[in-house]
């Protein structure tokens, strides 16, 4: 085959879960090898893969030396993980706090785009996570998530673990409640519900859904409020997902989905874009390099332009939110809230048991009103987002506070 595209990657992938026990359970995941692509049609393209560096010592096609020489540079890279200065750390907080600690992490170095002129990246994500049982979790980056060889800053994280704890223990502390009748409104606090927009928004717009004509989302229309924008960009990841360049080599970019309310997109990887006749936006990703690049979310953004305020009486905070099911085409979901939360005003009232919530997306992200402010971003270096067998690629979100009124959408009882 005649290389279109070249992606070299040596990457490590790290969990260690650390209990108050003593117990400590890990997982490695490296991988460091090449791929290397051809376009055989507008929709399609041919992927060989190997090991190492197999695919350069015999290449299907001459691969020009200076381009061989980085890549065997690449491939050279040890990326470092955790030391025991960190997991140390770690395991001495969890045995004094009581609480579960997970600590994750992301190093990827990898070579991108074609093999005449390739680009070269460094992606790097850490997060702590902690958890109480019946609490949920409270996730955090790590102190200086772009040295990974640097001092843990022990002061920093054991101050993080100590806030982080101080918010779950006040839930514990809450009394229990049942589902209020009729339910109130709920609000989307800033920095918890990422994943919901990522879920409503994201997906159908990926260039690959909107070539194929099947989501539920039409083009150009106006589908949301005009205070509402909704952007994706590894670019702009804060402390989330943050790169250069995506996986095929394309400069990332920051890609409004809903601007002013109305629809944009699509987000792209090379073929998408000339099947939509729309710009390539840096959003081809792949799990590894075993894997074609497909077009796949970055840092995923949902935010007002004219934030909002709390409702004065009660509602639901639906923390802990994870999908249950989305279709694409319909736009029918349902979440579950695991750790759901009943204010009163501003304060926490009560603890809710395990909510279910469903609805359309599109009557939902028209009936959407402005929430707190205050753009808040999540992610867990130990979770991603699957698509076409390619699991768990990792995702960032972040949102301010948007408010569901009651009604909008149908919450009951997980039961």
């Amino acid at each position: 085959m005649s290389a279109d595209r070249l992606f070299v990657e040596s990457s490590l992938r790290q969990t260690v879960r650390f209990t108050p026990e003593g117990g400590r359970t890990e997982e490695d995941r490296v991988r460091r090898g090449v791929c290397l692509e051809e376009d055989v049609s507008p929709s399609g393209t041919a992927h060989v893969a190997a090991d190492g560096t197999e695919l350069l010592d015999s290449p299907p096609h001459a691969l020009p030396p200076g381009t061989v020489t980085r890549a065997r540079e690449v491939l050279a890279h040890q990326p470092c993980g955790f030391g025991p200065r960190h997991t140390d750390l770690l395991a001495g907080l969890a045995a004094e706090s009581g609480a579960v600690l997970t600590l994750a992490g992301h190093e990827q170095r990898v070579l991108a785009g074609s093999p005449e002129r390739p680009v070269a990246d460094t992606r790097t994500l850490r997060t702590v996570e902690v958890e109480l049982p019946g609490a949920g979790s409270e996730v955090f980056p790590w102190p200086a998530p772009d040295r990974p060889s640097s001092d843990p800053a022990p002061a920093a994280v054991s101050e993080a673990v100590r806030n982080a704890l101080e918010a779950l223990r006040a839930r514990t502390t809450l009394p229990p409640a049942e589902l209020p009748d009729p339910v109130p409104e709920l609000v989307l606090l800033p920095g918890r519900a990422g994943a919901f927009f990522h879920e409503l928004v994201g997906h159908p717009l990926e260039g690959d859904v909107v070539a194929s004509g099947t989501g539920y989302l039409a083009k150009n229309a106006r589908v949301a409020p005009e205070w509402l924008t909704v952007d994706d960009g590894a670019a702009h990841g804060g402390h989330g997902f943050r790169a250069r360049f995506d996986d095929q080599g394309t400069p990332t970019s920051r890609t409004p989905l809903i601007r002013e309310g109305r629809l944009r997109g699509p987000l792209n990887d090379l073929a998408t874009a000339r099947l939509t006749g729309t710009p390539p936006t840096g959003n081809g990703r792949r799990l590894d390099y075993g894997f074609p690049a497909v077009p796949r979310m970055t840092h995923t953004r949902a935010f007002c332009a004219r934030p909002g305020t709390l409702p004065e009486g009660p509602w639901i905070a639906p923390l802990g939110l994870s999908l249950e099911r989305m279709g694409i085409a319909t736009g029918e979901f349902v979440f579950v809230a695991h750790h759901p939360l009943l204010y009163s005003g501003r304060s926490p009232a009560a603890r809710l048991p395990r909510l279910r919530i469903s609805g359309s997306a599109g009557r939902v992200l028209a009936g959407l009103r402005p929430g707190p402010g205050g753009l808040r971003g999540y992610t867990r270096a130990s979770k991603g987002c699957g698509k076409l067998g390619q699991f768990p690629l990792i995702v960032s979100f972040a949102n301010s506070g948007l408010r569901l009124p009651a009604g909008l959408v149908e919450v009951t009882p997980d039961v």
